[in-house]
């Protein structure tokens, strides 16, 4: 009996060591019982290129919580876990460093203020499943050049890009019903909402005077050389034969421009489209 007790309270004290909150490799984590996995509560480290695991002690990590990377100056480059479905309020707010990011396809949640003043992120890759850019997730990230909003996206709030100066368009889906007015405040006069004819995208963009492109236009010209020729036609063959240095992202400018007979896939069918166009043998797609 001494010994089942004696186990038993061993047993217990394990399980709540790794339940709390614990330091595992510069990493301050907490199991969520909410989502079975792990909270990413902070780094502790000073690493430029972090890695971010994907499981601690078995069980997925699903959210990188608020505050988690904040005002980190060091960090330049991190890869997410890839089963993350939440990115907290403020999780990588002023991470002056960070110059890259890559959002895993089953993130739901992207807090406010989730990537406020990165003033060195130059590139965002994501299509992930958030049905809003929620308020100021990338104000004042001056460095930001363009962006593709997931296809899931029906509202971009406000303050999302504001002071975004470099930004010079961002690809915007046909799920997007609203705007705030000041959602690119302070961005760059040349900046283009790149949206199908018609759409709502298209009337905010006149409504408030800033740039616009009709998706259609660009449709073909998938390595963005400014014409549709045989390179856009071998550029989407060597990406469905998944070569290397030719992804083609799902719900990227690249993924639309490409998608050349709207069938939701970039295949083989629309290599030959493509081609029959370069060489005037249709006039449209």
């Amino acid at each position: 009996t001494s010994l089942l007790l004696f186990v038993a309270i061993l047993f217990s004290i394990t399980v709540t060591s790794v339940s709390a909150s614990t330091t595992v490799d510069s990493f301050q984590i907490e199991y969520d019982s909410s989502s079975s996995g792990y909270v990413v509560e902070k780094y502790l480290g000073n690493d430029k290129n972090v890695v971010i695991p994907d499981k601690f002690y078995g069980k997925y990590v699903t959210k990188i919580g608020k505050y988690a990377f904040s005002k980190n100056e060091t960090v330049e480059t991190i890869q997410l876990p890839s089963l993350l479905t939440h990115i907290e309020e403020y999780a990588f707010s002023e991470c002056t460093s960070l110059k890259e990011i890559t959002i895993p396809p089953f993130v739901v949640g992207l807090g406010k203020y989730a990537f406020f003043g990165c003033t060195s992120l130059k590139t965002v890759t994501t299509n992930c499943k958030i049905t809003a850019i929620n308020e100021s997730v990338f104000h004042n990230c001056s460095s930001l050049e363009s962006f593709s909003v997931p296809k899931n996206v029906k509202k971009i709030s406000s303050n999302a890009f504001a002071n975004c100066t470099n930004l010079a368009d961002v690809n915007i889906g046909d799920n997007v019903t609203l705007i705030s007015t000041d959602s690119f405040t302070g961005c760059s006069d040349s900046l283009t909402l790149i949206a199908s004819d018609d759409s709502y995208t298209q009337k905010f963009a006149n409504d408030n005077n800033i740039k616009f492109t009709d998706i259609s236009s660009l449709l073909g010209d998938v390595n963005n050389d400014g014409t549709v020729n045989v390179r856009d036609c071998v550029y989407i063959q060597k990406y469905a034969i998944k070569k290397t240095g030719y992804e083609i992202p799902d719900g990227s400018l690249i993924f639309r421009c490409a998608d050349v007979n709207y069938d939701g896939k970039v295949d083989v069918v629309d290599a030959t489209l493509v081609q029959k166009y370069a060489m005037h043998i249709i006039e449209k797609f």
